[in-house]
């Protein structure tokens, strides 16, 4: 009688498995009959053929903390910077902003063969690097001047790069603004444009690998984007998974190039998120 009953209790649970597997298998197929869900592809199925005009697809927000009188937009957003920082903050701005002066006045004098101002993108300098820890690596363009001035980055120290004397820690092999600091965690710029893209990509993966806990920055220009460097780094950190954060300084302009003539869309965000799927988190 025992037995009986024992075989009966098997019988009952292997029924209920086999009903519940049924169920997980139909709404598998359900899921399967909607959406498209195979390597490369989990897009919605539809019986219509609609082409999507990038010119109506909703912008990437922008965000933002302050307004454009100095009001805080939301009191929780407040980032409760000491009063110590935040003179820090607008010092360096402020003597990157006569730097720029000094030095493009010099260019202009021929003193100096080269020299790239950063107006209008002192805030994008100084807000970044301050959120950066020390030993992440950064990987800059032409315009990062303050980020190396953040990390305390002499006065002295961009004359002597830009004049190539022989204070100059690259011994004047290099053109004018293409700064770097073994010390100060930023690596030499190169004139090549995006080339430091893939190289970032290729650093951020070397930390993961590592465990060390920092990340690598890699500021570029939308022109930067324009480039298959910008493809190739980008698609190594996604699937990858890299540490890494591309930070496009878009002013609407490669030299002369506007971006209606460089892409479709809002901006670098949309087209490289909406278009091309890297997957990226923005």
């Amino acid at each position: 009688m025992a037995n009986i009953c024992l075989k009966r209790l098997w019988l009952f649970s292997k029924t209920k498995q086999l009903q519940s597997c049924m169920r997980a298998f139909s709404t598998t197929c359900q899921l399967k009959c909607t959406h498209a869900d195979f390597p490369g592809s989990k897009s919605v199925y539809v019986h219509k053929i609609n082409f999507l005009n990038p010119d109506l697809q909703e912008g990437i927000p922008v965000y933002r903390v302050m307004t454009g009188k100095g009001q805080m937009e939301a009191e929780s957003e407040d980032p409760k910077l000491d009063k110590e920082t935040i003179l820090k903050m607008y010092k360096d701005m402020t003597l990157l902003n006569t730097m720029d002066r000094i030095l493009y006045e010099s260019q202009r004098q021929g003193r100096i063969s080269f020299y790239m101002t950063n107006f209008g993108e002192e805030g994008t300098h100084i807000g970044s690097a301050a959120a950066l820890d020390p030993k992440d690596l950064v990987f800059g363009q032409y315009r990062e001047a303050g980020v190396l001035m953040w990390r305390g980055f002499k006065l002295i120290q961009f004359m002597d790069q830009c004049y190539g004397n022989h204070d100059d820690l690259g011994k004047g092999r290099q053109m004018p603004v293409h700064y770097g600091s073994p010390e100060l965690n930023f690596v030499t710029i190169s004139s090549t444009l995006a080339t430091q893209m893939p190289q970032a990509s290729g650093a951020a993966y070397a930390f993961k690998r590592a465990q060390n806990g920092q990340c690598v920055i890699c500021y570029f220009g939308e022109g930067a984007a324009s480039e298959g460097d910008a493809h190739a780094a980008f698609n190594f950190a996604a699937t990858l998974d890299c540490p890494i954060i591309f930070f496009c300084r878009n002013n609407g302009y490669a030299i002369s190039t506007p971006t209606c003539d460089q892409y479709r869309g809002d901006g670098i965000g949309s087209y490289f998120v909406k278009t091309c799927q890297y997957k990226f988190i923005v």
